[in-house]
């Protein structure tokens, strides 16, 4: 039964587990596991009163494991069973792990309250099924999850990631990607995902022009277009919440200055001046005051960046000549209508 699925979900040897009437833990619900489970042993221990994951952790038994998706996953295969339980647990006993398992749960819910760790992770990144890179970025981790700087949520313990340092303060330069990632991070739950999914199509627009003005345009073909894309998506969202059109313009008048890999190494604006008339004029970009921090500069400093596509200052990313991307370039702002879509 070697190979896999011809849609990569899966391999030949999953699919026949399946067929045998196996599954992977998520896949197990309540009613599936309790009505196979013999049915005097689930009223003598009154099964029927206990939450689904704690019948996932006791009473699945584990019997093998198969690859599973495109990327290969190993996956275990659960059946339940009870055998361990119908001659030696009471009532009781079942009860008193169950109160364990509550503990276990309070904690874990703490944990998920408590502040994000700061990391730098590097994970493989699938184009498409037969396609992938090496990401290496910033992202803050929360209970069992990751949230990654250009806007993914990867499991801790996933197979395809690995946490390569853990930062008690933010790296200088990076306060801003840290605080960009934990307000995406307080977006989420079901709101944030419904919501996601219905711009879904902005989204799209916002990371073919980032890719086709970095690879295209910047000839960067090695440079992952993610972070800039969620840069991008964070900007087009402030400013069409933002119903004063100066403040809008205000905000769109943003840009980031970015490595050859597509990280971003620090931030620009760029500050209009409104004369008595009301005619606005817009200085030329500058260094955003929490990048002149982060090249040992006073904030108040006003480094010009000047209208081109590039960039260097010795206190930026070690000197090296950074892409100097701004919002007008790759971004649709205030062409967005109140539902989030693109106006034509």
């Amino acid at each position: 039964m070697a190979g896999y699925a011809d849609d990569f979900s899966m391999s030949n040897n999953a699919i026949d587990a399946y067929d045998r009437g196996l599954r992977p833990r998520s896949k197990w619900g309540k009613a599936d596991i309790l009505n196979a489970l013999p049915a005097n042993a689930r009223a003598y221990l009154q099964l029927d009163e206990y939450p689904l994951e704690f019948l996932r952790e006791y009473f699945l038994v584990a019997e093998e494991w198969h690859h599973t998706s495109k990327l290969y996953n190993k996956t275990e295969f659960f059946r339940p069973g009870i055998d361990q339980w119908e001659d030696t647990y009471t009532p009781e006993d079942v009860q008193d792990l169950y109160r364990v398992w509550l503990q276990r749960q309070q904690k874990a819910r703490a944990a998920k309250t408590a502040a994000p760790r700061k990391v730098r992770v590097t994970y493989t990144h699938w184009i498409d099924k037969r396609t992938h890179k090496t990401v290496t970025e910033y992202a803050l981790v929360r209970g069992t999850w990751i949230y990654t700087q250009s806007g993914l949520r990867k499991r801790a313990d996933g197979t395809n990631i690995r946490i390569d340092e853990t930062y008690k303060r933010a790296p200088k330069g990076t306060a801003q990607i840290f605080q960009e990632i934990e307000r995406r991070m307080s977006d989420g739950g079901a709101k944030g995902a419904k919501a996601k999914a219905r711009k879904q199509p902005v989204n799209d627009y916002y990371a073919n022009k980032v890719r086709h003005h970095l690879q295209d345009m910047l000839r960067m073909t090695d440079a992952n277009p993610a972070p800039v894309t969620a840069w991008a998506e964070a900007i087009g969202k402030a400013s069409n919440a933002e119903t004063d059109a100066l403040r809008r313009r205000r905000i769109e008048h943003h840009g980031v200055l970015v490595d050859k890999a597509g990280a971003i190494c620090g931030y620009t604006e760029s500050v209009a001046s409104v004369s008595e008339s009301g005619h606005v004029d817009w200085d030329g970009y500058t260094l955003a005051p929490e990048t002149c921090e982060a090249a040992g500069l006073p904030p108040y400093l006003r480094v010009g960046v000047g209208r081109g596509y590039w960039f260097s200052h010795p206190g930026l990313a070690g000197g090296r000549t950074l892409a100097h991307v701004t919002f007008s370039e790759v971004g649709v702002g205030s062409a967005l209508d109140e539902q989030g879509r693109i106006k034509h």
